[in-house]
C-alpha cells in the first residue's frame, strides 16, 4: 500500500489577525521575533501547518479551538506536532516564500521535506556557491529561458531534502547531489532524486510549479512507494 503525504497552501491574507489559535507556547515563540517580516513568516508557517494537521487527521476542531494543535520547534528546528500537550504520530514540514505558505504531513516518522521558491533569477555566485559541479553543468547545458526554473528546482530539490534529513542549512549544499532524467525535465511537474553523500541516504522527490512558484516535496521512500495528495479547505 503507498503511503500517502498531503500538502496544502496558504497565503498570509488566510492568516486571522487575533492570535487566539496559538497557545501560550506558541505565543511566548512569536513574541521572540522583533522584525515583522519574520514574525508574518513564522505565523503564515504556523496556520499553514495547523490547517494541514486539522485537514489530513480529520480533527473536528472549531478555531476557536485551534490552540490546543501546537506547531513546536524540536531541539534541531524541526517542525513537531502535538494535540493538548501529547506528541502526535504523525511527520510535517513547512516552508514559506514571499506570503505564501506550504505544510506537507504524514502519519508516522517518515523522513519527509517540502519546499517553496518563487521563480527568480539567482546570481552565478550563488550557484557557484551552493551546488555541485554536475549540477552546474545541467543548468549550463539548459536553454537559458529554462536556467531560472531550473535553478530554483535544484535548490529547492535540496531544500526539501535538508528538512528530510532535519538538519536545514547546517550541513553543506553541496554534499547532496540532486538528479533528474533529461525526460522527466518538464516545468509544470516531475520527479527527482537528491543523495546525501556523506551517509548515502537516498531522497525521492516531485516538483509542481504553480503561479511562477517551484514547490518540491522529497522522501525517503521511492516514487511507488509514496502517493501525494492536494488538501483542499472546504
Amino acid at each position: 500500500m503507498q503511503k500517502q503525504f498531503a500538502f496544502i497552501q496558504q497565503e498570509i491574507s488566510d492568516v486571522p489577525s487575533q492570535k487566539n489559535w496559538l497557545s501560550a507556547r506558541e505565543r511566548e515563540t512569536l513574541n521572540r521575533f522583533k522584525i515583522a517580516k519574520r514574525r508574518h513568516d513564522w505565523l503564515l508557517g504556523r496556520w499553514t501547518a495547523k490547517q494541514a494537521v486539522l485537514h489530513f487527521l480529520a480533527l473536528n476542531l472549531a478555531h476557536q479551538k485551534m490552540e490546543t494543535v501546537e506547531i513546536i520547534a524540536a531541539d534541531d528546528g524541526a517542525p513537531e506536532v502535538f494535540l493538548a500537550g501529547k506528541p502526535m504520530d504523525c511527520t510535517l514540514s513547512i516552508s514559506h516564500s514571499h506570503a505564501r505558505g506550504l505544510c506537507a504531513i504524514t502519519a508516522g516518522k517518515t523522513p519527509l521535506g517540502c519546499d517553496i521558491e518563487k521563480i527568480d533569477k539567482r546570481s552565478e555566485a550563488f550557484v557557484r556557491d551552493y551546488f555541485t559541479e554536475s549540477e552546474l553543468e545541467l543548468v549550463r547545458r539548459t536553454e537559458m529561458t529554462e536556467q531560472a526554473f531550473l535553478t530554483n528546482l535544484i535548490w529547492c530539490a535540496k531544500e526539501s531534502a535538508l528538512k528530510a534529513l532535519r538538519e536545514g542549512l547546517r550541513i553543506d549544499t553541496r554534499q547532496l547531489q540532486f538528479s533528474c532524467s533529461p525526460d522527466r525535465l518538464r516545468p509544470e511537474r516531475g520527479t527527482f532524486k537528491v543523495v546525501f553523500k556523506p551517509e548515502q541516504r537516498h531522497f525521492y522527490g516531485c516538483w509542481l510549479q504553480e503561479n511562477n512558484f517551484v514547490i518540491t516535496f522529497a522522501a525517503e521512500k521511492t516514487w511507488g512507494e509514496w502517493q501525494l495528495i492536494r488538501l483542499e479547505l472546504s
